[in-house]
């Protein structure tokens, strides 16, 4: 990042935002990137992936600034490289073992694949084709066994339906009610995090924390976990890719993921907003 002074904060989607389909990223998407931080605006990931299921996706993107990982549970602030210890952890944002117990049991009821995330590995009971199909796409470092034996703090867990069964994780969300924060991320993807963990109010710690407020951010997303960091941020941009009732949450849309829609979105905010407010605060640090 160049050493413009900090008034704006970008969040970005990955998967159907930042990434096609076929998990691509467009080369006008990576540049668009590059040229929103060399204005000063802090791009910060917000997903559902893990820290490390976001490092795989800088190999073609580049360098960003922040990440709200796991669903808004985890902070991490990206230096020289790497991800350093968490910038804010929001407090209690764990699952209990009380609450994971009852997940673990309604999956196993329902008969759906399943992964509990701590902030370095999944952890699993095996290896299914499902679950490898995910691993294999994010790279998530695993561990298989006795889901129940893990001791670290578990910040997500993710339960993974065939697609003729997504039901099942509408089932799943039903049963454990307010106990939780669940949305879907995907068609047959249901992303379990503790109660009041979302990007939303991941993104919101982060703003504080560089001392900007709603306003000053600009989101974009494709799905319903989406929708808390809409609610949230001042400028809302759904991909074109989008649900209908996603879009309707949006202050605007954009193009779809396979049309490099992140690019236009950032060119238009870089035109409408972001570059002309930095040339008003030029002329008046003139004055």
């Amino acid at each position: 990042m160049t050493s413009c002074a900090v008034t704006h904060l970008l969040a970005l989607d990955i998967d159907g935002t930042l990434l096609t389909r076929e998990y691509r990223l467009p080369c006008e998407t990576r540049d668009a990137v590059k040229r929103a931080r060399q204005h000063g605006v802090i791009v910060a990931l917000a997903t559902a992936r893990s820290p490390a299921g976001v490092t795989t996706v800088l190999s073609d993107l580049g360098d960003v600034d922040y990440a709200v990982c796991l669903g808004g549970s985890l902070i991490l602030r990206r230096v020289d490289g790497a991800w350093v210890n968490a910038l804010a952890k929001v407090n209690g944002m764990v699952l209990t073992r009380d609450v994971l117990v009852q997940i673990f049991a309604a999956c196993h009821e329902l008969g759906l694949s399943f992964a509990a995330f701590t902030e370095s590995e999944a952890f699993i009971e095996a290896l299914d084709p499902l679950l490898a199909k995910e691993f294999g796409l994010t790279n998530d470092p695993y561990v298989a066994g006795r889901v129940e034996e893990n001791d670290a703090p578990v910040f997500k867990v993710l339960a993974i339906s065939d697609m003729a069964e997504t039901e099942k994780l509408d089932r799943l969300a039903n049963v454990l009610g307010s106990e939780v924060s669940a949305a879907k991320s995907h068609v047959n993807y249901l992303e379990i995090g503790p109660r009041g963990a979302t990007k939303g109010s991941g993104l919101a710690v982060l703003a504080a924390s560089l001392g900007l407020s709603a306003k000053d951010a600009a989101a974009i997303g494709d799905g319903e976990n989406d929708l808390p960091m809409f609610a949230w941020a001042g400028t809302a941009i759904a991909m074109g890719n989008a649900p209908a009732s996603v879009q309707a949450a949006c202050t605007w849309t954009t193009a779809s993921c396979e049309e490099a829609g992140v690019a236009l979105a950032i060119d238009r905010l870089l035109a409408e907003r972001w570059v002309s407010q930095e040339n008003a605060l030029g002329e008046v640090h003139k004055s």
